[in-house]
Order: C-alpha cells, then structure tokens, then sequence
C-alpha cells in the first residue's frame, strides 16, 4: 500500500512541480527570511503582531493597500519575484520594485540591506531596484510569467499559514492544497 502511495505522490508532483516543490530542495529556501513578513507568517498573528505588519505600510503608495489588505497575496508576489530575480530572470526588476513601494522606506531598507549582507544579487541588480528611475524591460510580458505567478498566489507552495480569517477564495485554495500536501505527503516511516 505504502508502494502505491509513494508512486501516486511521485507522479502528482512530477504533474504539478509548483505545487509541492520542496523549496530548500532548489537550494533558494533562504529567500523567504528576506522577506518582511517572514516573523509574521511564524507568528500567532494576533491583534499586536497584525498592528505591528500595518506599521510596515507605505501610506503613500498606491501599492501600499496590497501589503496591508492582502498580506498572503503580497507574500507570495515577493517571493516569486525575488526568487526570478536570484535565478536571472531580471524583467521581474520592475515588479520587485513596485512590490517594495508597498512597505515604508525603513522596510524596504532593511529587505535591501539584507539582500546586500547575504550578496544573493550583484552590486548592478541591487543598484537597479534602489534606483527611483523606473526599470524598463526588455521584452514583451511573459504570458508563462504570469500564470505561474497566478498558479503561486491560487496553490500557496511556499506554505504560508494565514491564522486570522481568510477573505479571499485564493487563501482558501492554498489553505487547502497545503493541508492535503501535509495529509498525503509527508514522510512516510
């Protein structure tokens, strides 16, 4: 039984590799911890610790309401564009950008100097995503891009665990793809 369990679990995760991709599996699990919502998502998210992800708002930025209102949208936006722009795909410099605009200029400092310290992007990429001018991109938006970016935010693979109420149909759908990937998907011993 245990035999038919294994090969049905290889052949959905051959079919659907973003879904239970094991990230540290890639080697760039260690992007998340660049993230300012990586204490929040290992948080009760209680009343306080919510206070305290609202103070990371850019008020001034049209942007700013995605990181408030939707903070497992914006989550799983700042990790696939950090994650495009570690493996070289540097189009995502523009998004990356707008994502950073969201959270105040202390925030975005520290994500920044983070990024710095640990030296996962070059000196120019760094320099590109501080500079106030806009990053033009050289090709044409990316149809894959973007449904990948879609399937991410609908199938939640990097585990993200929302403890308040969930609003929004793709919380739910993450929720519970992550709770059937814990049922039927664990180690088995």
């Amino acid at each position: 039984m245990n035999l038919l369990f294994i090969g049905l679990r290889d052949i959905i995760l051959k079919s659907f590799g973003l879904i239970m991709v094991k990230l540290n599996q890639l080697g760039d699990d260690h992007l998340s911890k660049f993230s300012p919502l990586c204490e929040y998502w290992n948080s009760s998210q209680s009343d306080q610790v919510e206070m305290e992800r609202i103070l990371k708002v850019n008020k001034n930025s049209p942007f700013g309401i995605l990181f408030s209102e939707e903070p497992y949208k914006w989550e799983n936006l700042f990790q696939i564009t950090l994650r495009e722009i570690f493996k070289g795909n540097y189009d995502s410099i523009k998004a990356f950008k707008i994502i950073l605009d969201s959270v105040n200029e202390e925030t975005r400092n520290i994500i920044l100097n983070k990024i710095q310290d640990e030296n996962i992007l070059n000196h120019t990429i760094l320099c590109q995503i501080r500079s106030s001018l806009p990053y033009h991109s050289t090709k044409k938006r990316n149809i894959i891009i973007y449904l990948r970016t879609l399937f991410t935010i609908f199938v939640n693979p990097y585990g993200l665990q929302i403890k308040r109420k969930k609003k929004h149909i793709y919380e739910y759908s993450g929720y519970l793809i992550n709770e059937i990937a814990r049922i039927f998907f664990r180690p088995m011993t």
